[in-house]
């Protein structure tokens, strides 16, 4: 499999212009690897407290949320691992206009 990726940067041009800026391109050409167990978010909880009170045990891709924040079942430690926090930062919107 071939991944080409472009890299851009937003340039401030002031009074609320910007323009997109060419930083580089990178092709990179990988091999596929084994398909992984995948996960399953199968719900959330509010405190971590809880989620153990009912689940003490999961099943390997198991996860739920609590507060944000991902908990997946680690089948070598048979703890819930809390993994960070799934949602990003609010992005900005921009409109794009690409002209030939």
């Amino acid at each position: 499999m071939i991944i080409l990726r472009i890299y851009l940067k937003v340039k401030e041009l002031g009074k609320g212009l910007e323009e997109l800026v060419f930083i580089q391109w990178l092709v990179l050409e990988v091999q596929k690897g084994d398909k992984g167990d995948g996960i399953s978010i199968i719900g959330d909880y509010n405190s971590y407290e809880e989620l153990i009170n009912n689940h003490p045990s999961g099943n390997r891709g198991d996860c739920y949320l609590i507060g944000g924040n991902l908990y997946v079942w680690n089948s070598e430690k048979s703890i819930w691992d809390n993994v960070g926090n799934i949602e990003g930062p609010q992005g900005r919107v921009r409109r794009l206009v690409l002209e030939k």
